[in-house]
Protein backbone atom coordinates (compact mmCIF):
# COMPACT_ATOMS: atom_id res chain seq x y z
CA UNK A 1 0.00 0.00 0.00
CA UNK A 2 2.42 2.44 1.17
CA UNK A 3 4.72 1.68 -2.28
CA UNK A 4 0.87 2.58 -4.41
CA UNK A 5 0.47 5.46 -2.18
CA UNK A 6 4.48 6.57 -3.21
CA UNK A 7 4.38 5.70 -6.70
CA UNK A 8 0.87 7.92 -7.39
CA UNK A 9 2.30 11.15 -5.40
CA UNK A 10 5.58 10.18 -7.42
CA UNK A 11 3.72 10.38 -11.06
CA UNK A 12 1.95 13.34 -9.52
CA UNK A 13 5.44 15.56 -8.62
CA UNK A 14 6.68 14.24 -12.37
CA UNK A 15 2.77 15.20 -14.02
CA UNK A 16 2.87 19.23 -12.28
CA UNK A 17 6.70 19.36 -12.76
CA UNK A 18 5.70 19.08 -16.65
CA UNK A 19 2.38 20.54 -16.66
CA UNK A 20 3.35 24.19 -15.54
CA UNK A 21 6.08 24.97 -17.56
CA UNK A 22 3.95 23.29 -20.58
CA UNK A 23 0.84 25.51 -19.67
CA UNK A 24 2.81 28.44 -19.49
CA UNK A 25 4.57 28.46 -22.59
CA UNK A 26 1.07 27.39 -24.18
CA UNK A 27 0.16 30.69 -22.38
CA UNK A 28 3.05 32.89 -24.22
CA UNK A 29 2.72 30.97 -27.76
CA UNK A 30 -0.89 32.51 -28.02
CA UNK A 31 0.22 35.92 -26.66
CA UNK A 32 2.76 35.77 -29.55
CA UNK A 33 0.26 34.89 -31.98
CA UNK A 34 -1.70 36.98 -30.98
CA UNK A 35 0.82 40.08 -31.31
CA UNK A 36 1.25 39.26 -34.67
CA UNK A 37 -2.81 39.63 -35.85
CA UNK A 38 -4.66 42.71 -37.09
CA UNK A 39 -8.77 43.66 -37.03
CA UNK A 40 -9.95 42.77 -40.10
CA UNK A 41 -11.99 46.50 -40.38
CA UNK A 42 -15.21 44.74 -41.50
CA UNK A 43 -15.97 42.05 -39.26
CA UNK A 44 -13.65 42.78 -36.51
CA UNK A 45 -11.92 39.01 -36.81
CA UNK A 46 -7.94 38.67 -36.44
CA UNK A 47 -6.02 38.18 -39.10
CA UNK A 48 -2.61 37.29 -39.85
CA UNK A 49 -1.00 39.94 -41.89
CA UNK A 50 2.17 37.55 -43.14
CA UNK A 51 -0.64 34.71 -43.90
CA UNK A 52 -3.53 36.76 -45.31
CA UNK A 53 -4.68 36.14 -49.01
CA UNK A 54 -6.89 39.16 -49.19
CA UNK A 55 -5.63 42.52 -48.95
CA UNK A 56 -6.18 46.08 -50.01
CA UNK A 57 -3.94 49.57 -49.61
CA UNK A 58 -6.43 52.48 -49.30
CA UNK A 59 -5.29 55.54 -49.23
CA UNK A 60 -1.70 54.65 -48.27
CA UNK A 61 -2.82 52.01 -45.38
CA UNK A 62 -2.68 48.46 -46.34
CA UNK A 63 -5.72 46.60 -44.84
CA UNK A 64 -6.38 42.93 -44.26
CA UNK A 65 -9.45 40.93 -44.86
CA UNK A 66 -10.53 37.42 -43.41
CA UNK A 67 -12.04 36.78 -46.89
CA UNK A 68 -12.58 37.76 -50.26
CA UNK A 69 -16.34 38.98 -49.09
CA UNK A 70 -14.57 41.68 -46.77
CA UNK A 71 -12.45 42.80 -48.96
CA UNK A 72 -14.98 43.28 -51.58
CA UNK A 73 -17.13 44.70 -48.79
CA UNK A 74 -14.37 47.27 -47.98
CA UNK A 75 -13.29 48.26 -51.18
CA UNK A 76 -16.67 49.18 -52.41
CA UNK A 77 -17.31 51.80 -49.27
CA UNK A 78 -13.98 52.04 -47.19
CA UNK A 79 -15.50 55.06 -45.69
CA UNK A 80 -17.85 53.19 -43.94
CA UNK A 81 -15.15 51.16 -42.15
CA UNK A 82 -12.01 53.60 -41.83
CA UNK A 83 -13.24 55.57 -38.68
CA UNK A 84 -10.21 57.21 -37.46
CA UNK A 85 -6.71 58.17 -39.52
CA UNK A 86 -3.53 59.72 -37.61
CA UNK A 87 -2.80 63.43 -37.56
CA UNK A 88 0.49 62.84 -39.70
CA UNK A 89 1.97 66.68 -38.00
CA UNK A 90 1.57 65.69 -33.77
CA UNK A 91 0.03 61.98 -34.12
CA UNK A 92 -3.22 62.52 -32.96
CA UNK A 93 -6.08 60.06 -33.76
CA UNK A 94 -9.06 61.84 -35.71
CA UNK A 95 -12.70 60.97 -36.92
CA UNK A 96 -12.35 60.50 -40.52
CA UNK A 97 -16.51 60.87 -41.03
CA UNK A 98 -16.19 63.99 -38.76
CA UNK A 99 -12.49 65.78 -39.89
CA UNK A 100 -13.19 69.21 -40.28
CA UNK A 101 -9.83 69.26 -41.42
CA UNK A 102 -8.55 67.65 -44.43
CA UNK A 103 -6.19 68.18 -47.13
CA UNK A 104 -5.14 65.64 -50.17
CA UNK A 105 -1.03 65.33 -51.40
CA UNK A 106 -0.50 62.88 -53.68
CA UNK A 107 -3.34 61.28 -54.18
CA UNK A 108 -3.81 60.86 -50.34
CA UNK A 109 -6.30 62.02 -47.63
CA UNK A 110 -4.54 63.59 -45.06
CA UNK A 111 -6.46 64.21 -41.77
CA UNK A 112 -5.94 66.74 -38.74
CA UNK A 113 -6.98 67.47 -35.46
CA UNK A 114 -6.50 71.19 -36.17
CA UNK A 115 -5.74 73.85 -38.47
CA UNK A 116 -2.96 74.73 -36.95
CA UNK A 117 -1.46 71.24 -37.84
CA UNK A 118 -3.43 71.50 -41.33
CA UNK A 119 -1.33 74.55 -41.94
CA UNK A 120 1.87 72.88 -40.39
CA UNK A 121 1.50 70.35 -43.34
CA UNK A 122 0.32 72.20 -46.13
CA UNK A 123 4.01 74.32 -45.53
CA UNK A 124 6.08 71.16 -45.45
CA UNK A 125 4.70 67.94 -46.27
CA UNK A 126 7.71 66.24 -46.76
CA UNK A 127 8.54 67.06 -43.19
CA UNK A 128 5.74 64.85 -42.21
CA UNK A 129 5.25 61.95 -45.01
CA UNK A 130 6.90 59.03 -44.02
Amino acid sequence: MKTALRNTFVRAAILALIAVPLAAAVAISAQESKAKTVKDVVCGMNVNPETAKFKTTHEGETYYFCSESCQKKFTAEPAKYVKTAKDPVCGMSVEVASAKHKTTHDGKTYYFCSEICLKKFAAEPAKYIK
